[in-house]
C-alpha cells in the first residue's frame, strides 16, 4: 500500500558588475538623466507568516567520537571476502503475524519455482529454434527444406514459449492473490483486535471509490485514486471503513505525482459546522495536503496545524485535542491529516513504503504492521470523541 513521501532559482548576474574580462573596453559613461521630483514611498503590504508544514527536529545528543578499531592487514590482499550479512530474524508477537511470515514464504518459494520453470522452457525453446536453422544446413537431406523447416521450428518454439508463459503467468497471479487475501485476512485479525469491532467486510480487490478520498477536501486536482484492500467495519454501532489508498495528480510534462499514500479511514461524526483540518506534521518524506491554502489558519503549532473554515475550532473540543495529541509521527508514521466536516470525518494516514508495500523476498518485518495497531486504536479513540457525548 511507494509515493511515494519532492525547485530550481536561476539567479541573474547583476548588472552594474564589472566585467570578468580584463582587456575589455568598457562603455563611455552616459550623461546623467535630470532628476525626477521623488515620489514618496507606498507602504508595503505585510507579508503573510511562512507556515512551516514539516516538524521541527528534535536536537540530537552529542555523543563523544571514539576512534573505531580496523582489523589488520587488506582483505582484498589477502583473498578473503567479507562475510555475508546474516538474514534478518523477527520474533512474531501473535500467531497473524507468524503466520503472514509463512505464507510469504510459501509463496516466494512457489514464486522462484515458476522462475526457475520459466527461465528453463525458454532456454530449451531457443535451442530448439536454434536447431532448426542449423540442422537443415548440415543435414543434405533437408537442405532443400530449410527455409520451411526453420520457419515451422520457429512458429512451434515461439508459440509453446507464448503458451507457457501464459499459463505460468495465470497460475503464479492465482497464488498472489492467495497470498494477499490471507495476508489482509491476518493484518485484520491482529489489528483489529478491539472487541467493540464487528461486522468486518470487504476484500482485496475491494476498492475506494475516488468521490470518498475526495470529499475529505485535503487534497485538490486528484486524477487518479489507486487502492486496494477496502474493508467496512461497525465501531459501536457506527459505519465505518477503512482503505489502503494512494492519491495522485497531475506532475511537469503530463506525469502522475502521488500526493499521499496510506491508509484512509472514514466514520461518522456529529460535530455539525465548517471544515476543520489538521495536520500533524512528519518529516522531510510527509507529503502534507495540498488544499491548506483554501482555508484560513487557525493555529501553528511545532508539530500540529489547523486550517479551517469560519468557526471551525469548535471541532476541537478538549476531548477530541486529547486524542489527536496521542499520535505520534516518525520514520513509519510519516504524517497524518484528520478532516472533521459537517456529520463526517476522515482520517488520512501517510505510511512509509515498510507497512504499504507487501513482503516478497524478504522476511516480514512485522514492526511497521505493530505501529499501524497502536495507530488504529488511537484511531478508535478519535472516532468515540467525535460522536459520543459521554466521550467530550
Amino acid at each position: 500500500m511507494s509515493e511515494e513521501k519532492k525547485d530550481v532559482v536561476v539567479s541573474e548576474k547583476p548588472v552594474d558588475q564589472d566585467s570578468d574580462f580584463a582587456d575589455e573596453e568598457k562603455p563611455l559613461p552616459l550623461p546623467e538623466a535630470p532628476k525626477a521630483e521623488e515620489a514618496k514611498p507606498t507602504e508595503a503590504k505585510p507579508a503573510e507568516p511562512e507556515v512551516n508544514l514539516h516538524k521541527e527536529a528534535e536536537p540530537e545528543e552529542v555523543k563523544p567520537v571514539v576512534a573505531e578499531e580496523k582489523p589488520s592487514g587488506n582483505p582484498e590482499i589477502s583473498g578473503k571476502k567479507a562475510a555475508k550479512p546474516a538474514p534478518v530474524k523477527y520474533e512474531y508477537e501473535s500467531e497473524n503475524l507468524a503466520a503472514i511470515e509463512k505464507e510469504r514464504t510459501v509463496f516466494y518459494g512457489q514464486y522462484k519455482k515458476s522462475n526457475i520453470w520459466k527461465y528453463s522452457v525458454s532456454g530449451i525453446c531457443i535451442v530448439i529454434i536454434i536447431l532448426g536453422y542449423i540442422l537443415p544446413l548440415q543435414i543434405a537431406s533437408w537442405t532443400a527444406y530449410q527455409m520451411p523447416i526453420t520457419l515451422s521450428v520457429l512458429a512451434v518454439g515461439v508459440l509453446g514459449l507464448g503458451i507457457f508463459s501464459y499459463v505460468s503467468r495465470k497460475k503464479i497471479e492465482v497464488k498472489m492473490k492467495d497470498y494477499f487475501k490471507k495476508f489482509y485476512e491476518n493484518t485484520n485479525a491482529y489489528v483489529f483486535s478491539d472487541p467493540d469491532i464487528k461486522n468486518v467486510t470487504g476484500a482485496v480487490e475491494n476498492k475506494l471509490p475516488a468521490e470518498s478520498f475526495n470529499a475529505a477536501g485535503l487534497y485538490k486536482d486528484v486524477v487518479q485514486v489507486g487502492s486496494r484492500a477496502s474493508f467496512q467495519f461497525e465501531y459501536k454501532g457506527l459505519n465505518c471503513s477503512i482503505s489502503d489508498a494512494a492519491g495522485q495528480t497531475k506532475g511537469p510534462k503530463g506525469t502522475l505525482q502521488t500526493i499521499y499514500v496510506g491508509k484512509f479511514i472514514q466514520c461518522p461524526s456529529t460535530y455539525q459546522g465548517g471544515t476543520c483540518i489538521v495536520y500533524l506534521k512528519g518529516n522531510n518524506r510527509a507529503l502534507p495536503p495540498t488544499s491548506l491554502k483554501d482555508y484560513s489558519l487557525i493555529e501553528d503549532h511545532k508539530d500540529m496545524i489547523v486550517y479551517g473554515e469560519e468557526g471551525a475550532k469548535r471541532a476541537l473540543t478538549k476531548k477530541v485535542r486529547d486524542a489527536i495529541a496521542q499520535f505520534r509521527t516518525n520514520d513509519i508514521l510519516c504524517d497524518a491529516a484528520i478532516s472533521i466536516k459537517d456529520g463526517h470525518a476522515y482520517i488520512a494516514l501517510g505510511y512509509e513504503d515498510t507497512l504499504m508495500v507487501l513482503p516478497m523476498d524478504k522476511s516480514f518485518n512485522p514492526n511497521p504492521t505493530a505501529q499501524f495497531k497502536n495507530d488504529f486504536e488511537k484511531v478508535l479513540d478519535l472516532i468515540s470523541v467525535l460522536n459520543f457525548k459521554e466521550h467530550e
